[in-house]
């Protein structure tokens, strides 16, 4: 009886295996990260579109100072978003994130976030998703 339960177990494991890997999507299937980003209640929305290319950044400016810029990398299967901050002449890197994107599914966000800037008391919100091509 006890060989019986165990093939059962077994069967069971088999037959899900599928919707398990169908759950667990490569990165490649990531084709577009599409982040909104809110400062100061200036609200924009930016699809991030997957490439190879680690330099091809894209950046939005944001008429508070700051600057969202993110890469979603198609071989690494990673979105790095980098936030950066007006500083006198020149913009400063204040915040980075990498996401990885392997096990992730189509639709799931990758969570909320806050930076806040050095003065001023002015902050960035950003919320990004995964879209994938059907």
């Amino acid at each position: 009886m006890q060989c019986l339960n165990q093939n059962i177990k077994w069967c069971v494991l088999v037959m899900l295996a599928p919707a398990l890997i169908a759950l667990c999507r490569p990165a490649h299937a990531a084709e577009l990260i599409e982040c909104r980003i809110d400062s100061s209640g200036e609200v924009m929305e930016e699809g991030f579109p997957s490439t190879v290319n680690p330099l091809s950044l894209q950046s939005i400016d944001l008429r508070n100072g700051f600057r969202f810029s993110g890469v979603n990398l198609e071989g690494a299967g990673k979105f790095k978003s980098y936030v950066f901050y007006e500083s006198k002449e020149r913009q400063v890197l204040i915040a980075r994130q990498e996401f990885e994107l392997q096990f992730q599914r189509c639709g799931v966000s990758l969570g909320t976030h806050e930076v806040y800037a050095p003065y001023l008391e002015n902050h960035l919100t950003f919320s990004c998703q995964i879209k994938c091509a059907n």
